[in-house]
């Protein structure tokens, strides 16, 4: 979508996601791919116990089929 079509919704949001990427000294997309990883670390690590349910789930659904 080329700017001039993007809704005020949409410009507010890219907004304020430059806002916290600046904020967090994030300039690249290294950086980006970092940051995603930590926090996909920790929410792991916090919720290890949904993240085993979510996995039996997933294992129980995929054995079904065969």
């Amino acid at each position: 979508m080329s700017r001039k079509n993007r809704t005020p919704e949409e410009n507010a949001r890219r907004a304020k996601i430059r806002e916290l990427l600046q904020e967090a000294n994030i300039s690249s997309m290294a950086d980006i791919q970092s940051l995603f990883r930590e926090t996909i670390a920790e929410f792991i690590e916090n919720s290890s116990v949904v993240v085993g349910c979510w996995f039996f789930y997933l294992t129980t659904v995929a054995f079904s089929f065969l």
